[in-house]
């Protein structure tokens, strides 16, 4: 039940945000903090799967960029991980490249 309510709500954060630039392409840029644990993944997945689905702006191959702020290096690896997927070339396994995810780690504030 709590996931269609967070669906309808992004659905409705996108449609409004396609009306306010409907004639030009603009990428919008979302930014998770405590991107690493599992809702921060859940709703950087949402709303990248909600811009393909429900936005208009198909001439961009990214209409979402989703900035994800993590406290290590090892958040930030698994951030990209799980949200780009991962690939082996040449027996050496890493995670895709993508151009609408970025991490950014800013460490523990104390």
């Amino acid at each position: 039940m709590q996931i269609s309510k967070c669906s309808k709500k992004l659905q409705c954060l996108l449609s409004f945000l396609s009306i306010l630039s409907p004639s030009f392409a603009l990428t919008q840029t979302f930014v998770i903090t405590h991107a690493a644990g599992r809702m921060g993944k859940l709703l950087a997945s949402q709303i990248r799967e909600g811009a393909l689905l429900y936005g208009d702006n198909h001439d961009s191959p990214t209409p979402v960029k989703i900035r994800a702020v993590v406290r290590s290096d090892e958040e930030a690896k698994s951030v990209l991980c799980d949200l780009a997927g991962m690939v082996t070339r040449d027996g050496i396994t890493s995670h895709r490249e993508t151009d609408w995810l970025e991490t950014v780690v800013i460490g523990d504030i104390s």
